[in-house]
């Protein structure tokens, strides 16, 4: 089941709500959610001084990410991304206190952390034109078989006008 092409972008609140309900329906997507999510004040400075670093070993942590670009500068945050059982994603992100710290770090893009060879570069946005229709479109998978299609529309509709709903 998917819904697309909310016509309109979604408040902050609303997309609480989204979550909340969801949750309702399917237990362990507020985890999920929450596990995945860091947020801040402001979206622009936290974009600015944050760093992806891809291709992590599976043993490596939050902690090893923080010691290892420490060297670079001082640092806001350092997190490896894990999955709803805590397996690393083999992935994470540095946040620098400043830029000139961040660029430091980006200097040499290739570092070889816990035996592994990682790959460094500015962490792009989440934030992007509104007129892009993969930001009004919400995915919702693993619904139970007994729940139909109009009542996932009827529930999605509270939050704004849908174009269309499609259920595979």
């Amino acid at each position: 089941m998917s819904l697309q092409n909310i016509s309109q972008p979604l408040s902050h609140d609303q997309i609480n709500k989204i979550v909340e309900g969801v949750t309702v329906l399917l237990p362990g997507v507020l985890e999920n959610v929450l596990s995945g999510t860091k947020t801040t004040s402001s979206h622009d400075e936290f974009t600015r001084h944050k760093l992806y670093i891809g291709s992590l070993g599976i043993h490596t942590t939050s902690e090893t990410l923080r010691q290892i670009f420490s060297a670079y500068g001082e640092i806001k945050d350092a997190f490896v991304v894990r999955d709803k059982f805590g397996m690393s994603k083999e992935y994470g992100f540095v946040i620098f206190k400043n830029v000139r710290s961040m660029l430091m770090a980006l200097k040499d893009p290739y570092k070889s952390i816990d035996g592994k060879m990682t790959i460094t570069k500015v962490a792009r946005s989440r934030i992007r034109d509104i007129e892009d229709e993969s930001l009004r479109t919400i995915y919702v998978s693993n619904v139970s078989h007994n729940m139909s299609p109009s009542k996932l529309l009827e529930y999605f509709s509270s939050y704004g006008v849908i174009q269309k709903g499609v259920g595979n």
